[in-house]
């Protein structure tokens, strides 16, 4: 910076500063009310405001005795072009023919563009009664700047509230996931005490064991209490699993096969239990009728490796790890939501393991491998 005159310095300065001090925020009203007040200041500008597309002012920053509104239509001619707008006396036909601009009495106008991956979301607005052309023409290259860290700013601001909102949704989803769950177990705990042929008993257990796992599932997403590990046998995991796929499977007329050996893992037994759920229920939507789903459990004494096989139409190639992307959807898949084997990946990786997807004789392949218990 040597040579740069004593100003300079110091709008730069404040420039990292006040960019500083926007990356504290995290709500989206103070990130837009910091966003003005800093353009007030960082451009000693009379009035600031921030005005998103569809040409709507979001907030304000007014000098001692300021007041009004933008020219809505310079604001528009930046977000049009993308670029920024500098006028005081008007030269483009275009502006020089809107009534707002007219009015302005004179005043020097610093329009900057924000943008977001290539898109331009909002202006940045900024003008003054007490400055000219050509000083109002010496701050672009500040504006600018100060824009680019409005709009990093502003679309974390947005994306951390899309996530909270999300989370409360999953929250208020569970909580009466959980509530359901238990009047379910009510009832199915009176069933239990009729005389019931032992086929239909067995039904009853299987239908309550799956019950009680979404009541535990919907109870963890509502308390951060880690629950204890423990040293479990896949196995019978896995024939539980089996079990409570039998009706879908019957349904379909997909048969289900097991071979199984003892894996002894350190884990959650109601996560892997998700786990087995995810890949049995994703293997059985992809088999077609008359097809097998194959259960394929091995132990080398240091890895157990869980080998569900359909015998669906597979995975392109170029998909085999995006299909553990949340929200992804592979072409040719079946409705959904993308969720499922994703959370296989996040509670398989919490339990140092891993899981992968390839291509077999016949479909697909979902591969679980999690280390086993010394």
């Amino acid at each position: 910076m040597a040579g740069a005159p004593e100003q300079d310095v110091s709008s730069l300065r404040r420039l990292v500063d006040l960019a500083l001090e926007l990356g504290r925020n995290q709500e989206v009203g103070k990130v837009l009310q910091s966003v003005a007040d800093a353009v007030l200041e960082l451009l000693d500008a009379d009035r600031a405001f921030v005005i998103l597309q569809g040409r709507h002012v979001v907030a304000r920053a007014y000098g001692p005795g300021q007041s009004g509104e933008p020219s809505l239509s310079v604001a528009k001619y930046a977000l049009a072009e993308g670029r920024e707008v500098v006028t005081a006396d008007i030269s483009d036909t275009e502006l020089s023919a809107a009534r707002s601009v007219m009015n302005m009495q004179l005043r020097a106008v610093l329009c900057v563009p924000l943008s977001a991956k290539g898109t331009i979301i909002g202006a940045l607005y900024a003008d003054s009664a007490r400055r000219g052309h050509d000083e109002m023409k010496e701050l672009v290259g500040l504006a600018r700047a100060y824009a680019a860290h409005a709009s990093v700013a502003l679309t974390n601001a947005r994306n951390l509230a899309e996530a909270r909102r999300r989370s409360r949704v999953a929250r208020e989803a569970a909580h009466d996931v959980r509530n359901l769950a238990g009047s379910v177990d009510m009832g199915l705990e009176e069933l239990e005490e009729l005389e019931l042929p032992e086929w239909a008993m067995q039904t009853l257990r299987d239908v309550r064991r799956m019950n009680r796992l979404a009541m535990t599932t919907a109870t963890s997403a509502l308390t951060e209490e880690q629950a204890e590990r423990e040293v479990v046998d896949l196995a019978p995991l896995v024939r539980m699993g089996i079990a409570q796929q039998r009706f879908d499977a019957r349904r379909k007329g997909v048969t289900l096969a097991e071979e199984l050996v003892a894996a002894p893992v350190l884990a959650l037994a109601d996560d892997l239990a998700r786990v087995i759920a995810n890949l049995l229920g994703n293997a059985l939507k992809y088999t077609p009728r008359g097809g097998t789903v194959r259960a394929v459990l091995t132990n080398d004494g240091r890895q157990a490796v869980l080998r569900v096989h359909d015998e669906g139409p597979g995975i392109p190639e170029g998909a085999l790890d995006d299909v553990f992307r949340t929200g992804f959807q592979a072409e040719g898949a079946m409705p959904g939501h993308g969720l499922g084997l994703g959370i296989c990946r996040t509670i398989v990786k919490r339990h140092g393991g891993f899981v992968r997807a390839r291509n077999g004789e016949k479909g697909a392949v979902f591969e679980v491998v999690l280390p086993v218990s010394g």
